[in-house]
C-alpha cells in the first residue's frame, strides 16, 4: 500500500517513477480488459497527480492536465494493438471537452473514471470476434496458472489452435509475445509478495512460477532496473519504516 503522506517528502524524480509505474498498471489492466484493477489503480494515481504539479499551482488544472495526458497514453496503446483510430478520436474529443468543462476536482476525477471504463469497454468489444475470444481465453488461462510451469504448448492446447497461429494472434492483440506476457505477470505478482516481507526471495520466485532464483532475479532486474532485494529494501524504506 502506498504511503501518500510519506510520498510528499520524496523527490520529484521518485514521485514521477511511481506515477509512471501506476500508469503502466492502468494501461496493462485496460489492455487485458480488467476494469476493476484499472479503476483501483486510478484511485491511487490521483493522489500522485496532485503531488506532481503540472498546473502552475492550480490543483484543478493539474488534475485536468494529468488526466488528459493519461487519455493520450491509453489512446496510443489501443491504437497500437490495431483498434479503429476513428472511434478513439471521437471518444477522446468527448472526454477532452468534458474535462475542460469541469469546474471541480471531484467532477474531473469522476470523468477520468468514466473515461477508463469506456476505453476498457472498447477493448472488451474488440475481443468479441472469434479470434479475440481465443486470446481472452488464453489470457484467462495464463492468469489462472502463471504460478505453474506452463508452456506455450499448454496454452495452445487449451485454446485448441496451432502454435504458429496462436503466436501471431497473441502478439497482434497484446503487443508482446507469450513468454514476455507470462514473465510480466509473474514479475508484477512478485512485487506484491516482496512488499509483504513474509517470504524469502527464493520462495517468492517459486510461488510466481520460476524454478530458478537467479533467473528470476535477472528477469526482475531487466524489467525494473533493480534486483528483488533492492526493490524490497526501497519499498520498506519509503513506505513502511519511518
Amino acid at each position: 500500500m502506498i504511503n501518500f503522506l510519506k510520498m510528499q517528502n520524496d523527490t520529484l524524480h521518485d514521485r514521477l517513477n511511481i506515477q509512471i509505474a501506476l500508469e503502466g498498471v492502468i494501461l496493462d489492466s485496460i489492455k487485458a480488459g480488467q476494469l476493476n484493477n484499472a479503476l483501483k489503480t486510478y484511485k491511487k494515481i490521483v493522489n500522485v497527480y496532485i503531488l506532481n504539479d503540472i498546473g502552475n499551482g492550480c490543483r484543478l488544472r493539474c488534475i485536468k492536465n494529468h488526466i488528459i495526458s493519461l487519455s493520450a497514453l491509453i489512446n496510443r496503446m489501443i491504437i497500437d494493438i490495431g483498434i479503429n483510430s476513428n472511434l478513439l478520436k471521437i471518444k477522446n474529443y468527448k472526454f477532452l471537452n468534458k474535462i475542460e468543462s469541469s469546474n471541480s476536482i471531484k467532477d474531473t476525477i469522476a470523468i477520468g473514471e468514466k473515461m477508463i471504463e469506456e476505453y476498457c469497454n472498447v477493448i472488451l468489444d474488440n475481443y468479441s470476434c472469434t479470434e479475440n475470444i481465443l486470446i481472452r481465453k488464453a489470457i484467462s488461462y495464463i492468469h489462472n496458472n502463471f504460478s505453474e510451469n506452463i508452456k506455450l504448448d499448454d496454452v495452445c492446447n487449451h485454446v485448441h489452435i496451432s502454435k504458429t497461429y496462436f503466436c501471431s494472434l497473441f502478439k497482434k492483440y497484446t503487443g508482446v509475445c507469450f513468454s514476455k506476457y507470462l514473465n510480466n505477470i509473474r514479475i508484477e505478482k512478485s512485487k506484491e509478495l516482496l512488499k509483504k516481507n513474509e517470504m524469502s526471495i527464493l520462495d517468492i520466485s517459486i510461488a510466481v512460477g520460476f524454478n530458478n532464483q537467479s533467473y528470476f532475479s535477472k528477469l526482475f532486474k531487466d524489467n525494473t532496473g533493480i534486483t528483488p532485494k533492492e526493490f524490497r529494501k526501497n519499498y520498506f524504506n519509503k513506505y513502511v519504516y519511518k
